[in-house]
């Protein structure tokens, strides 16, 4: 029993994918004019991208709500590309800035700069730029604002636009749930298992008449 215990704690600790908490560093929001000035910790802006949210997952219990973006424009130089996940609350820690996963449909804008150029991960973007939540209602739907399509195309010139192929909302989908089948699944059976075994013992001898 003591090995199935263990066994039951490993897979948990996997399961729940612990990430360590740090404090909140995030520097405040600004506008895409603030950012292209020259006086601001930001560094030199080097680029801009469109970065928007394709998948999620709902909190799990074990974990909060996880979700998946990639970026589908680009001025200037870009950000990493590819999918990113975001989200690293579990039952075990949080982050002091939140649990940062965005929503699925979110579009948000983010920066590249000669000090931060985010070069091994692209977190969620806290810009002030455009309309990036999904639910502005009458403030119009997610996206750049026609001052700031301007301000990019005379800064940096035409963006780089990219699609999302249904191989890549495939694969936004199979990064959000592999661990959770992995483990969760044997996770079930042995669980199952314990049970059974638990309710053998427990349960009164029959008698023969």
């Amino acid at each position: 029993m003591r090995r199935i215990i263990v066994s039951l704690a490993v897979l948990a600790a996997v399961l729940v994918n612990v990430s360590p908490a740090g404090a909140c560093s995030r520097l405040p929001s600004l506008t895409l004019e603030e950012l292209l000035a020259a006086d601001h910790p930001y560094g030199e802006v080097t680029g801009i991208y469109e970065q928007t949210h394709i998948a999620g997952t709902p909190s799990l219990g074990f974990r909060d709500t996880r979700t998946v973006s990639v970026v589908t424009r680009y001025w200037g130089q870009p950000p990493v590309l590819g999918r990113e996940m975001h989200g690293d609350t579990t039952i075990l820690g949080a982050d002091s800035c939140g649990n940062e996963s965005g929503r699925v449909g979110d579009v948000r804008y983010g920066y590249v700069s000669d000090r931060h150029d985010r070069a091994d991960k692209r977190y969620l973007p806290y810009t002030l730029i455009g309309l990036p939540m999904v639910d502005h209602g009458a403030n119009g739907p997610p996206g750049l604002l026609p001052a700031e399509e301007a301000l990019l195309l005379e800064t940096f010139g035409e963006p780089v636009e990219l699609g999302i192929a249904w191989y890549t909302r495939i694969g936004a989908h199979a990064q959000l749930w592999f661990w959770p089948a992995v483990v969760g699944i044997p996770l079930s059976v042995l669980l199952g298992w314990v049970v059974g075994r638990l309710s053998r013992r427990l349960r009164p001898p029959t008698t023969d008449h």
